[in-house]
This record gives structure tokens, C-alpha cells and sequence, in this order.
């Protein structure tokens, strides 16, 4: 299943960042080395969290991804809504 892999490594990303002393920025590229994925996939799952409010970006030549919040204050509810796709519904 795509979306449980996509949802491990959301998991893993947060983990990441929140290794980093804090305030520190990341780029896409390191944390897809180090959660070793695509450097696209990572792009694309920091983006679904940006999205969400789970973590900041920064732009610029030393831009790059950091926590928006405590990782204790993320839950995997909210990881999942941030990588998944939305769910249509019938009326």
C-alpha cells in the first residue's frame, strides 16, 4: 500500500527534523538522504506537511524545512491527513 509507505516516511521525516538542534533548517535534499527516499518524494511529503502546519519552510540559498512545533505535539492522525490524499465523499 503506497499510502502506508508515504505515511512511514512522513513519520520518519518529523523524526528527523526534530533530531536537529532547534531552529536549525534542512534541505529536501539531506532529509532524503537521510530518510533514504527520492529526493522528489522527500520534496513532496515536505511539502504535504508544510501544508498542514507540521513544519516550516524556508526559502532562499540556505532555505530548507525545519518543525513548526514539538514532535510530542504532532500526532500520527495528523501526519496521515497531511500525506494522504483527500477522501471524496458520496452525498
Amino acid at each position: 500500500m503506497v499510502l502506508g509507505k508515504t505515511l512511514i516516511h512522513g513519520v520518519y521525516v518529523l523524526c528527523y527534523l526534530s533530531r536537529q538542534e532547534r531552529g536549525t533548517v534542512v534541505s529536501s535534499e539531506a532529509v532524503a538522504q537521510a530518510v533514504g527516499v527520492p529526493a522528489e518524494h522527500a520534496r513532496k511529503i515536505l511539502q504535504s506537511l508544510g501544508s498542514a502546519g507540521l513544519v516550516a519552510s524556508v526559502r532562499g540559498r540556505a532555505g530548507g524545512f525545519l518543525l513548526s512545533r514539538e514532535l510530542e505535539q504532532v500526532s500520527v492522525l495528523e501526519v496521515l491527513e497531511a500525506v494522504s490524499p483527500p477522501v471524496a465523499q458520496d452525498d
